[in-house]
């Protein structure tokens, strides 16, 4: 929106090898743990770790090793470059003392004396060289704690590049979101339906629930790949009123959150939606947000969002 040629992919969409067709002042890009265990001379110029929870112990021998091949963005930084790192994560947070780059910290927590942070009002608070800037988190689209921190850490690149502060706000309040992540598909009889298919780990399943006010009807499972389900008793007791599991971790699932509310097992998605449609009361949300990989039953999270919001929009209307 700044008038900048900006390349955006990466491990969301196009793949980065080709960005080298075009002619680019800036590319924005995510990336993987498994596309940085591989990096030789990849080096950002703003690298950004917004968080760190379970995910791919099907692939790394413990949280260590993940954290490990994460932290490989900030690998080939100098003092010329910023890291840019969530001070509300304490594991992300014990990483500023052994870089190489410029720390500049977000948190959604408090207020930062430099950086960004969330004041005691709610609002965003930008302070950096002396100065300070305030933003309403209120005016923008996306909502969720989670989504502030994204905008957060999204909005330090262009106000360190000396970018107008109200461009760079106007711009986030009007992104509304990609797919597949907390995107609302349907309102239907007082139900939000939400499909969250890209939550591929446990600790986007907390941060999603987080956001979000009982009750509750989850619906979760897939491939498995090691998370600690049980970690998300706390949240599912005072939110969830409904566990619908599909999936290869089903089972698991059930196990690790028995008693926690009501759950049940499902044969398919399609099953698992009928279910939400029965089970779900005027002003509660049904919530896609599986914790797992979609590789036993779909070919990616994408074709499992997209099935959800056909199987959502193909309810009838109450009366219908």
């Amino acid at each position: 929106s700044g008038g900048f040629a900006t390349f955006i992919g990466g491990n969301l969409g196009t793949p980065l090898i080709e960005a080298v067709t075009g002619s680019w002042q800036w590319l924005v890009v995510e990336l993987s743990s498994f596309q940085l265990e591989t990096i030789e001379t990849f080096r950002p110029k703003y690298a950004m770790l917004l968080n760190v929870s379970e995910d791919h112990l099907d692939r790394y021998d413990g949280m260590g090793a993940y954290l490990a091949a994460k932290r490989r963005i900030f690998e080939n930084q100098s003092d010329g470059d910023v890291a840019i790192l969530n001070a509300a994560d304490p594991v992300v947070r014990s990483l500023a003392g052994s870089l190489g780059s410029r720390v500049v910290c977000f948190s959604s927590e408090s207020e930062l004396d430099e950086g960004m942070g969330l004041g005691a009002d709610g609002r965003i608070v930008w302070r950096w060289q002396g100065a300070e800037r305030r933003f309403d988190p209120a005016e923008l689209q996306l909502r969720g704690r989670h989504n502030i921190e994204n905008v957060m850490a999204a909005m330090i690149p262009p106000l360190m590049e000396g970018l107008d502060g109200h461009a760079v706000w106007a711009a986030a309040c009007a992104f509304a979101g990609l797919p597949h992540r907390m995107q609302l598909v349907r309102r239907r009889n007082g139900v939000d339906w939400i499909n969250d298919s890209k939550g591929t780990n446990v600790g986007s399943v907390a941060r999603s629930l987080a956001g979000l006010d009982a009750p509750v009807t989850l619906i979760a499972g897939g491939k498995d790949k090691g998370g600690d389900f049980a970690s998300l008793a706390p949240l599912v007791r005072g939110r969830v009123r409904h566990l619908l599991l599909i999936g290869q971790a089903a089972e698991r699932i059930a196990r690790e959150l028995h008693g926690c509310c009501d759950i049940e097992i499902c044969d398919s998605l399609e099953q698992a939606v009928q279910r939400a449609a029965v089970l779900t009361p005027a002003g509660g949300t049904v919530l896609l947000s599986p914790g797992c990989s979609s590789f036993d039953m779909f070919a990616s999270f994408e074709q499992r969002g997209d099935i959800f919001a056909r199987l959502v929009g193909d309810l009838p209307e109450e009366g219908a």
